[in-house]
């Protein structure tokens, strides 16, 4: 499966090299990393090196002046998105003869047009035209939706919608560095005891579990979150067991640990709950 890298997406846009770095360690890493896992291609035009990061330099004049000052981690990553093969433009498979546009612009001979041809697929830097999760392209008279990966969690709702890897790995990662943390939770008491239709009911409570503060969370009737009595049942876990209501039919029980919540199961029979 191909990701072609929106060289579009990188047009000058930040004021200094600090912004960019900025962007690359919040967005730009991460993506690579998921994508890195997941075993795809990352493909880019042969030019890509010639992209203007500052009103002032391109990524090659980045990586040749000894002066500015990056991380090593940034311009190792740099390099091997600039040298590194492959390029779709060696062999490409949408023709000029066709037109492309976004936003009212022709796009003919860039990666947007290319994808259209292959996987649907781009990867964009943080840019105001290219933040949403889809780009819509106008070829001829045919509109094609480009699914365009621009942060972690359009990155692994993609990958794990389309297979390319486990529910564990999808949650764990969209979860990561909020107030719920899944990496505890049971093998057998956990989403694969889910029916895959309340899967999108779960991830919806858990994402607004995530975004409120722990004042609002105890006082939400919905959430009902209380302390589980039954110290006995858990007595494996050095810390006081919590639990709360994920659907009218399920529970959540864990423990905070540095003002994060760690899921250790699901309940679906309220045996445990009818005694704590």
């Amino acid at each position: 499966m191909d990701i072609l890298l929106n060289e579009l997406s990188l047009n000058g846009q930040f004021a200094n090299l600090e912004e960019f770095e900025a962007s690359l360690i919040k967005n730009t890493l991460p993506l690579l990393e998921g994508i890195r896992q997941a075993s795809l291609c990352l493909m880019k035009k042969q030019t890509f090196y010639k992209s203007k990061v500052t009103p002032d330099d391109d990524l090659h004049t980045i990586l040749i002046k000894r002066q500015i000052d990056l991380s090593i981690k940034i311009k190792s990553l740099l390099s091997k998105m600039l040298l590194n093969e492959p390029h779709w433009d060696t062999n490409p498979k949408h023709s000029n003869q066709d037109t492309y546009f976004c936003n009212n612009k022709n796009v003919n001979n860039t990666s947007l047009a290319e994808a259209c041809e292959r996987d649907k697929l781009t990867l964009s830097f943080e840019h105001k035209d290219f933040y949403d999760q889809f780009i819509k392209i106008k070829k001829n008279s045919e509109e094609i939706t480009l699914n365009n990966i621009v942060d972690k969690n359009s990155l692994y709702s993609f990958l794990f919608e389309n297979k390319l890897i486990e529910i564990d790995n999808f949650i764990n990662n969209k979860f990561s560095k909020t107030k719920i943390d899944f990496s505890k939770l049971k093998k057998n008491f956990g989403f694969n005891i889910l029916e895959p239709s309340e899967l999108p009911i779960f991830i919806n409570s858990f994402e607004k579990f995530s975004r409120m503060e722990w004042e609002d969370i105890h006082k939400n009737r919905g959430f009902c979150y209380k302390k589980f009595k039954d110290e006995k049942k858990f007595r494996e876990i050095p810390y006081r067991i919590d639990k709360f209501r994920v659907t009218q039919k399920y529970r959540c029980f864990g423990y905070i640990k540095d003002n994060v919540f760690y899921a250790i199961c699901f309940e679906t029979d309220h045996k445990l709950s009818d005694k704590g």
